[in-house]
């Protein structure tokens, strides 16, 4: 199984207005949040006895799910991770069957 992760820096980017803090800062924090779900993520499927790899990427040339295609196509994966407008891209466009799961995030805390 591999496990992606992708922050969309140019969702980001739209968003982000004049008075806002620091963008390099705040993609820093992104990223690091990021690598912390991967890695809780990538333990849960350890513990059900699940080989498993994972890949924090970032994009702001190409949309989120280019990116989730390429990812399945280098890999040889049978699955993905996403939902949203992304997702429905990826279902209709995948050349490989797609498992999707929706996580579940609180403000404190991502549970996948």
């Amino acid at each position: 199984m591999r496990l992606i992760h992708v922050i969309d820096e140019l969702s980001f980017a739209f968003s982000v207005g004049d008075g806002f803090a620091n963008s390099g800062e705040i993609l820093i924090a992104l990223r690091n949040a990021g690598g912390e779900i991967l890695n809780e993520a990538q333990t849960r499927v350890q513990a059900n006895g699940l080989k498993v790899d994972t890949v924090l990427s970032d994009t702001l040339a190409r949309r989120v799910c280019a990116l989730v295609i390429a990812q399945a196509g280098v890999w040889g994966a049978v699955g993905r991770l996403f939902m949203g407008s992304d997702a429905e891209n990826i279902v209709r466009t995948a050349p490989i069957p797609v498992l999707l799961l929706r996580s579940i995030v609180s403000a404190s805390k991502a549970v996948i």
